[in-house]
């Protein structure tokens, strides 16, 4: 945000950010930071994209929680399938 500020300031001297150009500001800065590899990076350090189960452990998804056990069964096993196929 401070980047686009000082943009702003640069392209259009005087001009003040406010209530009636906020939106615009904020819609450009919500695009710089959303660019396609800020998305998958984000994915890959999760564990989302490509799947990877070590990343997140068991015990810090609670799974036993969530889901009953024949559930969690059914999920590994499709993850099983899934993984042997590749």
């Amino acid at each position: 945000m401070q980047q686009l500020d000082k943009k702003h300031n640069r392209e259009q001297t005087g001009v003040v950010i406010n209530k009636t150009n906020f939106a615009d500001k904020l819609k450009e800065c919500f695009n710089d930071f959303y660019k396609p590899c800020t998305i998958v990076s984000s994915f890959r350090s999760s564990g989302i994209y490509p799947v990877n189960c070590e990343v997140i452990t068991d015990e810090q998804l609670k799974t036993n929680l969530t889901f009953s056990e024949s559930e969690k069964e059914s999920i590994l096993s499709v993850y099983e399938k899934e993984t042997e196929s590749r």
